[in-house]
């Protein structure tokens, strides 16, 4: 199986009027009605590089995949110039063994913000 990895700039292709609003919405109503599985994050603290890394998962009862999202960042002034910060990978994957569409994406570069809506984007990229 060919897993594939869309970059930024395939999710700012992606990306249509209207898809990020109506994705962040129906996520919103989804946890209010009690119809989401959103685990606490898992820090790791990386004091020498000034640095860390979260994990955060989450799954909306019923919908075709559950997200893992794995970030990292670095003060200013503890990277190397001209490396990539800060560091991302978003995977989309199946609940049920059933299916094997999987897709990862390559966030790296992207702030949060921007990793918020790379994720409603990247589902409906086609897998």
């Amino acid at each position: 199986m060919t897993v594939p990895v869309p970059g930024r700039a395939e999710i700012e292709a992606a990306a249509r009027p209207g898809l990020v609003p109506d994705a962040v919405r129906a996520a919103l109503i989804a946890h209010a009605a009690g119809r989401t599985t959103v685990p606490a994050p898992t820090h790791l603290n990386f004091p020498a590089a000034d640095g860390d890394c979260h994990v955060k998962t989450g799954w909306i009862d019923g919908s075709d995949d559950f997200t893992v999202k794995i970030a990292s960042g670095f003060r200013a002034g503890a990277v190397p110039p001209g490396a990539d910060v800060p560091l991302g990978t978003l995977l989309l994957a199946p609940p049920e063994r059933t299916a094997t569409a999987v897709t990862i994406a390559d966030l790296t570069g992207v702030g949060a913000l921007d990793a918020a809506v790379a994720s409603a984007v990247v589902r409906e990229l086609p897998h």
